[in-house]
């Protein structure tokens, strides 16, 4: 494996996710002031729904990339027919389900989402709009497979994140140009088809088989029951993921949406470093399976828990430090009040679900997709009762709790399988290891609670605090193959950035 693609890929995730991120903090304060709670809520669910109708794929943005990664490791010349034939099975059911959305828009605006008569004619356009555009996105999913078999993650994320960054700056200039919510859904139609242009031409450099198209029945089946196992396990991880949210709107308002989304937005900021790494991990895995290097396998599956943990924990940290003052000056008042509670709760949870993603990588790098999904299942009916009962009772904060204790349990038990199935684990003792070198970076958050102090003493606290924590993790956590591998990946970045 070419440690040096390993790590460049990684660093361009990275820094796309960086720059999505940030210039969604940036803009997010417009759009919410130009739309108003209301608006801005139906808008979070369109794009909530947009995330959901991507797993209508059957799983074949992840089963042409393990395949053909498997495909390539062998010097096989099969990569364009697992492509094509996983382009022809992702858009089977996309088309049923974006045929009956587009059927019943009415009815989910009515029933759902209680609109109301001044947006209604916007909202149920702008469900026809997405749900039609979907179908581009899916197809985009499986035509990147070429750039991330090569972990060629230059492209890749200039072609995502970049279409992505202009989804995010050209939804205030609609806003500021008259547009409403059927302009911004016809934008993301259209952002949405230069992505799988932009796929595809790339994809054909790098495979001149990858036109003609070429279908391959006998992969037909091999591909379809790998992605069922990864819808199976990814439907309900949708749905544990962002039930909540359906919740909010039918227990409480559309206007507890806005907040909530404001809230998870915000905490989400964190999660960049796990996405970043969870999009370079899979070909790596899928690859390190198939030469069978099982204590390669296991040093990386130990290093990618390490460095994401100790990535996540200080960003969530500094997040919750500025939450209450960043909410308030840039989003509004009222969203501070609103909002920073069910924040730091998800703050929490978001970390612990983006670490996560390592073992998820791992099972199905590992063919084990059915223990993804055997978990995620068994997850849902308790989750979907709690998430009830604490939204009823408690409102957002009752959601986010409800969020924050579901992606703990998750990732416990995901760590469990990975240990069961292949033998490799984060051993209890440098779990607990951890958790003490994790408690030096609770200070702030508990002064914060209890007393009221100046952010001049807040911010040296917290700066104390992230410095005991840097001391304490690279002596009494990392061993010293990390320790020397983190310093030869901090000179070849220093490298590439000079």
């Amino acid at each position: 494996m070419n440690g040096r693609k390993l790590i460049r890929g990684t660093a361009w995730s990275l820094a796309g996710q960086a720059t999505t991120v940030a210039a969604s903090a940036l803009f997010t304060p417009f759009v919410v002031r130009q739309l108003g709670a209301s608006a801005y809520g139906i808008l979070a669910f369109l794009n909530l729904l947009t995330g959901y109708l991507a797993y209508t794929d059957l799983g074949m943005g992840t089963a042409s990339t393990r395949f053909a990664s498997l495909e390539k490791s062998a010097g096989s010349n099969r990569e364009a027919e697992v492509i094509w034939t996983g382009i022809s099975l992702s858009t089977i059911l996309g088309t049923v389900v974006a045929t009956m959305i587009i059927a019943f828009a009415p009815a989910i605006n009515d029933r759902l989402l209680h609109g109301g008569t001044l947006l209604r004619g916007q909202t149920i356009t702008a469900l026809r709009i997405v749900a039609s555009a979907f179908l581009l996105k899916n197809i985009s999913g499986v035509l990147n497979t070429p750039q991330l078999v090569r972990l060629r993650f230059d492209t890749y994320t200039a072609i995502t994140s970049g279409t992505v960054l202009f989804q995010i700056v050209l939804t205030p200039i609609i806003l500021w140009l008259g547009g409403n919510l059927v302009a911004i859904a016809a934008m993301i139609a259209v952002v949405n088809f230069s992505a799988l242009s932009l796929h595809f031409v790339i994809g054909r450099r790098l495979l001149p088989q990858l036109w003609p198209p070429r279908l391959d029945t006998a992969l037909l089946w091999p591909l379809f029951t790998f992605g069922a196992l990864v819808v199976l396990s990814q439907v309900p991880e949708l749905v544990l993921t962002n039930a909540e949210r359906f919740g909010l709107t039918y227990f409480t308002s559309i206007s507890s949406l806005g907040y909530y989304s404001i809230a998870y937005t915000y905490a989400s900021l964190s999660i960049i470093v796990a996405i970043a790494a969870g999009q370079v991990l899979l070909p790596t895995f899928s690859r390190l399976q198939s030469s069978s290097s099982t204590e390669e396998l296991e040093r990386l599956y130990r290093r990618s828990i390490v460095s994401t943990c100790s990535a996540l924990a200080p960003v969530a940290l500094v997040l919750a430090v500025a939450a209450r003052p960043v909410l308030t000056n840039l989003i509004g008042v009222e969203y501070g009040r609103q909002s920073t509670a069910p924040c730091y709760l998800l703050l929490i949870g978001v970390a612990l679900n983006g670490l996560s993603y390592v073992p998820v990588c791992f099972l199905f790098a590992s063919d084990k997709a059915s223990v993804v999904a055997h978990i995620r299942w068994y997850e849902l009916i308790p989750y979907l009762v709690v998430a009830a009962v604490l939204t009823m009772r408690y409102g957002i904060v009752g959601a986010a709790a409800a969020w924050s204790v579901r992606a703990l349990v998750d990732l416990l038990l995901l760590g469990i399988a990975v240990q069961k199935w292949k033998q490799v684990s984060f051993s209890l003792l440098s779990a607990f290891r951890f958790g003490g070198v994790l408690s030096l970076l609770s200070p702030p958050i508990i002064v914060m609670s209890v007393a009221r102090m100046r952010w001049l003493w807040i911010a040296l606290l917290t700066s104390g605090s992230l410095v005991l924590y840097v001391i304490a993790l690279w002596r009494g956590v990392l061993t010293h193959s990390e320790r020397t591998w983190v310093s030869t990946i901090s000179r070849r970045l220093l490298l590439q950035s000079a």
